[in-house]
């Protein structure tokens, strides 16, 4: 049998071989994509009493590929691989609506429960050179020095498989991991489907006794019976990395800070010194964290409790808290109160605020002595007294600490950098606490309560400098409005006492402004963690496919669920006309400037979810490629 007529109008055309999964060049060079699927799985629910084992992996054999072409004149070759818990159809796809894209699509179906502690797709590359993109955008060549490359956190799965002038872009959007690694003359590429790695929940066992109480893992995914779960991925002939690059954060800047502080230490003129300079000092002061224009998330207890200061409860500090709030302070609970909470009170105060603040964070205060702790008790829906998460998602909020920090070393701010060879993750969906449609945000967060020396010093320029240029994401764990009260924390305050007022510091008002300067460039957002969060999950998802009409045009489709705002592509100058502008939806774009340390230009726009919006380049130079899809020695009978 002859391969499928190609389109019309079609000067390099690629042919996908149905019996052998390799995809051919027009010079005749073939990249094998045959799939191994490996899984370890074990029967039921993970639970707290459950021993973590170690990782097993174990082989799905596939049945031989069996080919359909569905109404629509897609053409399709299907493997099936099984075994007593799981099944997975694999489907590679060339659609006559864009044949410039192959397809490849992994169901996997559950057949009892289980828990999936990973799920491993490879593709293996013979006599092929393999790019992708390190924690700073920037491409590294396995195999060149590097063994290996794990893609970091939030940082687009695009790799470019080569040999000599032919190249295929291989795309994973929304795939949690991949790894490459180079074996002689090989090239493994893995797509982590799924990993307890890339999404950690560590519990408390216990709350009474806080000393030395031990931890547990849940950091497995829940499957039950019948459940269904799909995964995308496209291979772009003649595509290289970097033609088109999905940048991290809206807006076109380059890095992102957030300051998660906890509400230990506030009140009205502690809190207000340190957002507005000092304690009488508000809006317009141009001094002070909030005064120069600078977010952060400031959480707060809403209701009064012995050993803390009253917050919510307190009309001054309420006040504050609004005007900050309108300031674009991101809003936050550090629990209800400062000690143990009943479901009753939580019921109540969540509610309340989450009608008052939308979108707000939470960061489990006390996790080892405070019962309703997500990481506590609150994750359990069997605890009568302490279940917590299907308040907080009815309220909407939906983005929560996981009580762990991240180690950064030295003089970086970047915690995407030290996720590398050990997959730490840094914001992840959690499925084992999803309620309905919600899979709520968790994240990690750097330990920044310091000495006010080494923390300001952390925030010089030569840091700052490295975070833009690594396009970096710092989370810090901060307790910024700490006051002089014992020995221990004096040298950590960044407040101080004038004729009888609080003060900010002036030292730390001059690196406020230095961090500013950086804002006012573009090169460093200062925001919220939810807002940063949802932005990261979300951007991750975009798919960017060349138009099946339009010349030096793309689609960007956001096929998340939430609206963004702002999302961020790279445009390298090579790519670019040197005359025709940049259109957007057939528009000059709105929103660009050009890239920093980089010669290229920043475009961003807006996207609703699921809306596909067309970015035309105008390249000086345009190349029309295709895929056919050949069907010799393939079963063709099999039903659609």
């Amino acid at each position: 049998r002859s391969p499928a007529a190609p389109p019309r109008d079609i000067s390099r055309a690629w042919v996908f071989g149905a019996r052998n999964l390799s995809l051919a060049s027009p010079s005749g060079h073939t990249f094998s994509l045959e799939p191994s699927l490996e899984v370890a799985l074990r029967d039921g629910i993970q639970s707290p009493s459950d021993k973590r084992a170690s990782l097993s992996l174990d082989a799905l054999a596939f049945d031989p590929p069996f080919r359909r072409v569905t109404s629509d004149g897609t053409h399709q070759v299907i493997l099936v691989a099984s075994n007593e818990r799981v099944t997975a159809t694999l489907v590679y796809a060339v659609s006559p609506a864009n044949a410039q894209i192959l397809e490849l699509s992994v169901t996997l179906v559950y057949h009892r429960d289980v828990s999936v502690a990973a799920e491993e797709l490879t593709l293996t590359f013979e006599d092929a050179s393999i790019t992708g993109y390190d924690h700073a955008l920037e491409p590294r060549v396995v195999g060149k020095g590097a063994k290996q490359l794990h893609i970091p956190n939030h940082t687009p799965r695009q790799l470019e498989v080569s040999h000599e002038e032919h190249r295929v872009l291989l795309d994973a959007s929304g795939v949690p991991g991949v790894l490459v690694r180079a074996r002689g003359g090989r090239r493994e590429v893995t797509l982590e489907l799924d990993h307890r790695a890339h999404h950690p929940l560590k519990i408390y066992n216990g709350c009474k006794d806080p000393k030395g109480l031990p931890t547990r893992w849940l950091d497995e995914t829940p499957r039950v019976a019948g459940e269904q779960v799909t995964h995308r991925i496209l291979f772009l002939p003649d595509k290289s990395l970097g033609h088109l690059r999905p940048e991290r954060y809206p807006g076109g800047f380059a890095a992102a800070i957030a300051l998660t502080d906890h509400a230990d230490q506030g009140t009205a003129a502690r809190t207000r010194a340190f957002a507005y300079g000092d304690e009488t000092a508000g809006k317009g002061s141009g001094k002070g964290w909030v005064g120069r224009g600078l977010s952060y998330t400031k959480t707060v207890f809403a209701v009064d409790s012995e050993g803390y200061e009253p917050q919510l409860d307190d009309p001054a500090f309420e006040e504050l808290f609004v005007e900050m709030v309108e300031d674009g302070v991101e809003p936050g609970l550090h629990s209800v109160t400062g000690v143990t909470d009943e479901r009753a009170l939580n019921a109540r105060e969540i509610a309340a605020f989450g009608k008052v603040y939308p979108n707000a964070a939470w960061i489990d205060h006390g996790p080892e002595r405070n019962c309703e702790a997500i990481t506590n008790q609150g994750w359990d829906s069997s605890s009568e007294q302490y279940f917590l998460i299907d308040l907080l998602i009815r309220a909407g909020v939906e983005v929560w600490w996981a009580v762990l920090d991240i180690p950064v070393r030295g003089g970086r701010l970047d915690m995407l950098a030290e996720s590398l060879e050990k997959r730490r993750a840094v914001i992840w969906p959690q499925e084992r606490l999803r309620q309905g449609a919600v899979a709520p945000l968790m994240f990690a967060s750097a330990w920044f309560f310091q000495n006010r020396s080494t923390f300001l010093r952390r925030f010089s320029k030569k840091n700052l400098d490295r975070l833009a240029s690594d396009h970096g994401l710092l989370l810090a764990h901060t307790y910024l409005d700490v006051w002089a009260t014992s020995e221990k924390f004096a040298k950590r305050t960044l407040l101080e006492r004038v004729d009888g007022k609080i003060h900010l510091r002036e030292e730390a008002d001059e690196v406020f402004a230095r961090i500013q300067t950086y804002q006012d460039k573009h090169l460093i957002l200062t925001d919220g963690v939810a807002r940063l969060a949802t932005h990261l999950h979300e951007a991750l998802r975009l798919r960017i496919m060349p138009s099946p009409s339009e010349p030096d045009t793309y689609l960007i489709t956001h096929t998340g669920t939430r609206a963004l705002e702002g999302v961020t592509l790279f445009i390298p100058s090579r790519s670019m006309s040197k005359t025709s502008p940049l259109l957007v939806d057939g528009k000059p774009a709105r929103n660009t400037r050009e890239a920093t340390g980089e010669k290229g230009t920043l475009v961003w726009f807006d996207l609703a979810a699921g809306q596909t919006r067309r970015l035309k380049i105008s390249s000086d130079a345009s190349s029309k490629t295709a895929i056919v899809m050949a069907t010799d020695a393939v079963d063709a009978s099999a039903p659609e």
